[in-house]
């Protein structure tokens, strides 16, 4: 019979090497030795050297140089005529990995990238690790950092049992990258390494950008106002946008109750300042604004900031009237809208003269300011007749005026009348000689004609004629001085030298 003597040994060699196995086979007849795949087929690229000894036939089979197609199972088969005989061995040839195939490079949120890679051939040794190295690109597509290498061991705990399987072909990796730049693009590439100890030739590189983050908040840089029912804004964009900034979301309150006024949206431009005008705002109201910049996946809010409309005109004072038992006093109450402080209010008058139409006495108006401090702030009244010297028979049709730093209102609806009591008439003429003929004096009697008196001060009811002895009359004073009431007699009880009375009219 044939028999197989020396069985050749498997091997693990790298590539390149050229190793030698040996299979001795005994029997009678002298059998053959011959090398053959499993499958039966020839082995190309090797020597085969054959030794006989008796009954022994030695042979040895040397590849010349091993590469990957030499990976296999081999046969040594030993066959004297009689029997057939073989035994298996396995030549592995070990050599770098194939290059890696990165399947995904992913941004999975503004701060990691999820990258996965497979390992199509480990070259028959256990991959004991990766290396991914990265580095973040500007949106110039400068780099801004050195290659940034990070080692995955790629040894794999099984379930049951405290061994380390390694990674076999085919199997993907993944690997997150955290602590990234938001909407920032990273380039990456990746190689294996095995036990031969040196790595595979580096994958292609890919790249990708992160999501967009949550932006900086804009700069409110001016905020105020530009009259009694405007305010405006001025802001920045955000230093860093962390991605495209699509819009700004401005929103307006009042800032006392926190109501909703006003909001607009300002779609974003290349400009290094934003400006917004609020109208139709409340004179004197303090408003605050906030906005929310917006990139296409997230927003943030400014700090609030806050300004009040410029001092508006107020409304009419209300409730104008003239307080009975007093000669012109005059009260009103405050505007519904006083739209900010009340600095002073202003009492127009116009006066009337309350002679009969025909005198025809002319119309006057003016105004008094008079400021609030002066007077308490809800129930205002003011004393005409005592800080003015009041014209004597006249109405006084007095409206009121509202006013602070933003204007005067417009005149009261109401207007308060007033009337003046009489007093005594203006001075009149001097009489004078009538020019008749028919009038000439004689030594009893003498003729005078009476001046026009004005009635401006009151109806005239009564004239008084006082004739005065020519001889006591002092020409540098006035009859009045001279000739007060009290020394002035009547016809029946004057003497030669007093002035008397000597006729009334009424």
């Amino acid at each position: 019979p044939a028999t197989i003597v020396e069985i050749p040994d498997s091997q693990e060699i790298e590539i390149s090497s050229a190793p030698v196995f040996t299979c001795s086979g005994h029997g009678k007849p002298l059998p053959e030795v011959t090398w053959q795949t499993i499958n039966g087929g020839p082995i190309s690229e090797s020597d085969t050297e054959i030794i006989e000894d008796g009954y022994f036939m030695n042979s040895t089979l040397t590849f010349n140089s091993v590469d990957r197609n030499d990976n296999g199972i081999y046969q040594c088969v030993v066959n004297n005529g009689y029997d057939d005989v073989s035994e298996n061995f396995t030549l592995t040839v070990l050599e770098v990995p194939d290059q890696v195939i990165i399947i995904t490079f992913i941004a999975t949120n503004a701060e990691t990238i999820e990258l996965k890679w497979e390992v199509t051939y480990d070259g028959n040794s256990d991959i004991i690790q990766c290396g991914v190295e990265y580095m973040e690109f500007n949106d110039q597509q400068q780099p801004v950092t050195d290659w940034m290498t990070y080692i995955t061991v790629t040894e794999i705990r099984t379930h049951d049992s405290n061994t380390m399987n390694k990674q076999t072909n085919g199997i993907e990796q993944t690997l997150i990258l955290t602590g990234l730049v938001a909407y920032t693009e990273y380039e990456v590439w990746v190689t294996a390494v095995n036990t031969v100890g040196d790595q595979s030739e580096y994958s292609e590189k890919m790249i990708t950008r992160t999501l967009e983050g949550v932006p900086d908040s804009p700069v409110i840089s001016s905020f105020h106002n530009t009259s009694d029912s405007a305010l405006t804004i001025e802001w920045d964009p955000p230093i860093n946008s962390r991605g495209v900034t699509k819009r700004y979301e401005l929103y307006l309150f009042i800032k006392s109750d926190r109501s909703d006024v006003n909001s607009h949206i300002e779609l974003a431009e290349q400009t290094a300042t934003y400006t917004y005008l609020f109208t139709g705002l409340l004179a004197n109201t303090e408003y605050t604004v906030e906005i929310k910049v917006c990139n296409g996946r997230n927003c943030s809010l400014t700090e609030e900031k806050s300004a009040k409309t410029s001092e508006g005109i107020p409304s009419m004072p209300l409730n104008v009237e003239a307080m009975t038992g007093a000669k012109c006093k005059v009260c009103w109450e405050e505007p519904d809208n006083t739209n900010g402080v009340i600095s002073h209010y202003r009492l127009e008058y116009a006066i009337d003269a309350r002679t009969p139409p025909e005198s025809n006495y002319e119309t006057e108006e003016d105004s008094w300011k008079i400021n609030t401090w002066e007077n308490e702030p809800n129930q205002l009244c003011y004393d005409i007749s005592e800080a003015y010297n009041l014209k004597p028979y006249s109405h006084y049709k007095v409206n009121v005026r509202a006013a602070t730093y933003g204007g005067e209102s417009d005149p009261s609806e109401e207007a308060a009348v007033c009337k003046t009591d009489p007093e005594a008439p203006e001075m009149i003429e001097e009489p004078s000689k009538p020019s008749n003929e028919n009038s000439r004096s004689s030594d009893k009697t003498f003729w005078m004609q009476l001046p026009s008196v004005s009635q401006r001060n009151g109806p005239i009811s009564c004239y008084e004629i006082i004739v005065v002895p020519a001889a006591d009359v002092n020409t540098s004073k006035s009859p009045d001085e001279l000739f007060p009431p009290s020394k002035v007699k009547d016809y029946d009880t004057a003497s030669d030298t007093d002035a008397y009375v000597a006729i009334k009219l009424t």
